[in-house]
């Protein structure tokens, strides 16, 4: 059964290009594993939130798709 799940990548590139052929590349990868993407939202270049990475910036690209647990070892 397909769960609905939400995977946020985090880029260094700020080019529009580079951008692109990520999300292209992720969603010909996910789309093969079985994958149905719902929408991809650009969340754009700003500071990370996360602990690890504190004071450096990166480009937020969101996935949504649908996707069977067992391709993300859940």
């Amino acid at each position: 059964m397909k769960k609905k799940y939400e995977i946020i990548l985090l880029s260094k590139y700020k080019d529009n290009k580079k951008i692109k052929k990520i999300i292209l590349y992720y969603i010909n990868y996910l789309y093969n594993i079985g994958g149905k993407i719902l929408y991809v939202k650009k969340l754009g270049y700003k500071i990370l939130s996360y602990k690890i990475k504190k004071k450096k910036n990166a480009y937020y690209l969101c996935f949504y798709i649908l996707l069977n647990p067992e391709f993300l070892n859940i």
